[in-house]
């Protein structure tokens, strides 16, 4: 009797784990990332820098925020904005971090947001894809695939 409890209770587990793992999630608070559209454009005038654009978009219920990338391409990589201020357009610096709201999306586009990638350790050329890996507050990394073409 003893064996056929501890069986009972033993399959009791094993459905209740399994029900539990197919089950969709259904938690809020919590951030979905995706990122399309990722592009660079090749390096101007012997500069050893380029910049990064993509569209980051997140389907979950929380914002969440990307603060910080790397890349075996380039010794530095930063997150900008591009503003004007009084009539002069100036990049900055977002040292925090760019917020991704919940259920939205940030589109990282020449003269706005975008990714610095600096000190490049090698030529990129047009039509090579190169890998950067962005990190955000909750903990995800991504690898994304950016394509080097003309704007």
């Amino acid at each position: 009797m003893k064996f056929k409890s501890i069986f009972v209770a033993g399959l009791a587990v094993i459905a209740l784990v399994a029900c539990n793992a197919s089950a969709p999630s259904t938690q809020t608070g919590t951030s979905d990332i995706t990122v399309k559209d990722a592009w660079s454009r090749p390096p101007m005038g012997g500069m050893a820098m380029t910049a990064a654009y993509m569209v980051i978009e997140n389907t979950g219920g929380s914002p969440d925020a990307l603060v910080s990338i790397s890349s075996d391409v380039a010794g530095s990589l930063e997150i900008h904005e591009t503003k004007e201020n009084n009539g002069v357009m100036q990049m900055q610096e977002l040292p925090n971090g760019l917020e991704i709201p919940a259920n939205g999306s940030v589109t990282l586009k020449p003269a706005s947001y975008h990714i610095m990638v600096m000190d490049l350790k090698r030529e990129l050329q047009i039509g090579e894809t190169y890998k950067l890996m962005l990190r955000f507050k909750s903990g995800k990394e991504l690898p994304v695939d950016v394509t080097v073409r003309e704007p």
